[in-house]
């Protein structure tokens, strides 16, 4: 955090399943790159820490999405 503002958009991709400490991490980190004023978006599903790089789930077609999303602005 002390890096911050990193001065690129990002995609913060974390799974319900993860542990709770991972989870509250990505969001504090977000919070601060956010009021730092990066442009961050975080995507919370359904999920693992490795369901989010299963190609076959819903988490990883929503994270591909929106990376896909962000490119064509």
């Amino acid at each position: 955090m002390s890096r911050l503002p990193l001065g690129t958009r990002q995609v913060v991709v974390v799974g319900r399943s993860d542990s709770p400490d991972l989870q509250e991490m990505n969001r504090r980190d977000v919070r601060a790159a956010t009021d730092s004023g990066d442009d961050v978006d975080l995507i919370e599903d359904n999920g693992d820490h490795f369901t989010v790089i299963d190609p076959g789930s819903d988490i990883w077609v929503r994270a591909a999405d929106e990376i896909v999303r962000r490119l064509s602005r």
